[in-house]
This record gives structure tokens, sequence and C-alpha cells, in this order.
């Protein structure tokens, strides 16, 4: 290698989900399993616009 050439570049990350978001739908189809009926995994994941608990 000569010294003029770039130093090597990293792959991109693969494509698909960030652990974060991963993480929240794991966490999101806990909730929907354990206290689904009362939609606690819409609320989790953001969806709560027009929408009420079936208490």
């Amino acid at each position: 290698m000569s010294e003029d050439s770039p130093p090597p570049t990293q792959d991109p990350p693969p494509a698909g989900d960030k652990p974060e978001e991963t993480d929240k739908k794991l966490i999101a189809g806990l909730l929907a399993i354990l206290i689904g009926w009362a939609g606690a995994h819409k609320f989790y994941l953001g969806y709560i616009k027009g929408r009420k608990p079936c208490f």
C-alpha cells in the first residue's frame, strides 16, 4: 500500500431495525400478551390518538 491511498472504510450497518426499535417491539409484544385487552402495547408504541382504554 502506498501512503497516498485513503484509509479503509467501514461497511455500513445492515439494513433493518435499530436495536432500540427491536427492544421496543419486544416490550410491546410482551404487553400485548399480558394485558393486550387494555391496549397497553399500542399506547407504548405511541398509537394513542382516538383510542381509550377498555377498562
